[in-house]
């Protein structure tokens, strides 16, 4: 039994959360625009020992084309496409198998144009590429160093270096920004994680783990990661993530495919966006309809029963979706603050 078919329960997130979810999403755009905006002059006068290597990065990247070439807005495109905006702003489909090494072989002044919904998440193949693409930035050291303690630590300098290069090869709105920063911040600890795990063993010395140089990663950049890891600091955060990571017993099914993804196409086909318990079932089940987990299971039908128990036929549409975002939040407990459960923000 679906969710959907609960008494008639309307399974569009209520008018009220959509729009504190848009609040929060804009406010950090503006944030994340003033942060790229920071001016050259100013961090000209920065005396980072670090800073001439941002600089060097332009050398690997094509220059971002002025914003006044955008002469065509992105349009909306198919899921199995992406559509290229030229030197001159002309907006053509390509279509075929498209893969991160021909985002970086595009031509100068071409741009695969990203699409994104209304939390400013891409959608579409566009938004695959996109994030494959941040994957690959996110392991250059030259563009992300590697030495700092954490992302929020990186000197804005190499931030707006990042979206000038993101920029250089996709068409983004504005309210992509904050999505871009926080794909390179997960990207760039999951990769330092990757070289944790590859270069450093138990019972080694900071000494021997810094010796064991990558070949990729710059020496200096690698003592200094090397340093962290041994830090007080970073072996209390290792310990909290592996409590974090041993309490998620529950799995989701989505794969690769994000959940704004997921969410535009059921949006395509249905007409309507899912309800938060409907989505959790489309994220926790196989593709035969069975659930990943009995704890996924138990959870849904808990959250099916209480919906059924507090529903009134008479209410209002918005207050059937409340009381299902009211029971799912019950059964899951109070989100993260700056998240939004089942949307990947």
């Amino acid at each position: 039994m679906h969710i959907g078919h609960l008494k008639g329960l309307d399974q569009s997130p209520t008018r009220a959360a959509i729009r504190i979810r848009g609040d929060i999403m804009h406010r950090r755009g503006r944030y994340a625009v003033v942060e790229f905006q920071f001016s050259q002059t100013e961090a000209g006068t920065s005396s980072s020992a670090q800073q001439p290597e941002a600089s060097s990065a332009a050398q690997h990247s094509e220059p971002c084309p002025s914003s006044s070439a955008q002469h065509d807005p992105p349009v909306h495109q198919p899921d199995d496409e992406i559509h290229v905006q030229d030197g001159s702003g002309r907006v053509r489909p390509r279509r075929g198998p498209t893969v991160v090494r021909d985002v970086w072989q595009m031509r100068e002044g071409e741009r695969i144009v990203v699409e994104c919904n209304q939390l400013g998440q891409p959608i579409k193949k566009a938004a695959c590429l996109l994030t494959s693409f941040l994957g690959t930035v996110a392991r250059r050291p030259q563009l992300c160093p590697l030495g700092y303690a954490k992302w929020n630590d990186m000197l804005p300098t190499y931030k707006v270096e990042l979206l000038r290069v993101i920029e250089s090869k996709f068409v983004l709105p504005p309210s992509t920004h904050d999505f871009v920063m926080k794909s390179l911040n997960r990207k760039w600890k999951e990769y330092r994680a990757q070289l944790k795990k590859d270069y450093m063993r138990q019972g080694m010395t900071e000494e021997e783990v810094a010796r064991n140089c990558p070949p990729d990663v710059p020496p200096h950049q690698w003592m200094e990661l090397v340093h962290y890891w041994f830090s007080e600091r970073a072996q209390t955060y290792s310990a909290i993530g592996r409590a974090a990571r041993a309490a998620q017993s529950v799995p989701h099914t989505s794969g690769s495919k994000s959940y704004a993804r997921l969410r535009q196409e059921f949006e395509d086909e249905h007409g309507r966006e899912p309800g938060q318990v409907e989505f959790y079932r489309m994220t926790h089940t196989h593709q035969d309809g069975t659930f990943v987990r009995d704890e996924s299971r138990d959870l849904y039908e808990r959250a099916t029963s209480l919906i059924v128990e507090r529903d009134d036929e008479s209410a209002a549409s918005t207050q059937q979706s409340r009381i299902e975002v009211e029971v799912f939040t019950e059964l899951m407990g109070p989100e993260r603050y700056g998240r939004v459960r089942g949307y990947g923000v």
